[in-house]
């Protein structure tokens, strides 16, 4: 593990020195609002409540996007980019998603409304291809928690367990958003939380193991949370975010006519894709959120 080591001190060293000089341009910025002296305003600790507030203050002022900008949340919309980045998911390990309803499945399925159950299959095999059931439940409704964009999944059988039979324990997993049911769009943070929880719900369906206490989320949390972040970096690409966004007004010709009812002044639609300007303030935006975001640790 010494090269785990020594990745680490590398990061160490290029990063720290970038966020120290961060966490300076805040602490003056502080002491200018306070009136403070320059040595008064870089010996003060930046408390815990300003964080927000100065997160915000320097987007503004470099001109970048403080997580969901409105810019950005039309081209990343439920109908479109969750199916987008289902299929790209499908592309990479060779799985097919198949969408569960009483019609097409078993007419007893009883499912609340937003909720879309699919059967997850592995094309890459011919013998035991089904790995397991994928449940996604995007919406706010009675009985979750209104805390906003929390995501969770929630494994029902956890594992591909073999019983003492010989037969197959096959997994369910629920990938859990709180959007709000009159605004379905993801927008940037939405993307990210759900490639995350989307990282869990794959690890789980793809594991095979014997034992189900090994398997899922029971293990360290670095094993547990890789597959995630790899999701999670995968789906900010600046090629990825182009290719899993679209306009809303190109879903269809009421989409299309509800945006120019908003738009009365406009002289040639919404670009389609993501324009590559916006993509590129999206890349700047995400590297300073993410600094901004570990400066309580130093």
């Amino acid at each position: 593990m010494a090269w785990v080591a020594r990745f680490l001190d590398q990061l160490k060293h290029a990063l720290v020195p970038r966020g120290r000089v961060l966490l300076d341009i805040c602490r003056l910025c502080r002491g200018v609002d306070l009136g403070m002296t320059l040595n008064q305003a870089l010996a003060e600790l930046l408390p815990p409540w300003d964080y927000a507030y100065y997160r915000e203050r320097l987007c503004e002022e470099r001109g970048l996007l403080d997580h969901d900008s409105s810019c950005l949340a039309p081209y990343l919309s439920v109908e479109h980019t969750v199916p987008a980045m289902l299929s790209v998911v499908g592309e990479l390990f060779g799985v097919r998603f198949d969408r569960m309803t009483p019609e097409t499945w078993d007419p007893r399925l009883t499912l609340r409304e937003h909720v879309d159950m699919f059967a997850v299959w592995d094309e890459g095999v011919d013998e035991h291809a089904f790995l397991g059931y994928l449940y996604l439940d995007l919406f706010w409704h009675h009985g979750k928690t209104k805390t906003g964009m929390v995501a969770y999944t929630r494994p029902i059988c956890v594992g591909h367990t073999a019983t003492a039979s010989g037969t197959r324990k096959y997994p369910s997993v629920c990938l859990v958003l709180n959007l709000a049911p009159t605004n379905p769009v993801l927008g940037f943070h939405g993307v990210r939380t759900f490639a995350h929880e989307l990282g869990h719900c794959m690890h789980v369906l793809f594991q095979q193991v014997t034992h189900a206490i090994t398997s899922g989320r029971h293990l360290g949390s670095d094993y547990v949370e890789i597959p995630s972040h790899v999701f999670e970096h995968m789906f900010l690409q600046r090629d990825m975010l182009k290719k899993i966004g679209r306009h809303r007004a190109y879903l269809d010709a009421d989409a299309m006519r509800a945006w120019s009812a908003a738009h009365p002044d406009a002289t040639c639609p919404p670009p389609e894709r993501i324009p590559d300007e916006l993509l590129q303030t999206t890349a700047d935006s995400l590297a300073f959120l993410t600094l901004y975001g570990n400066l309580g640790s130093l």
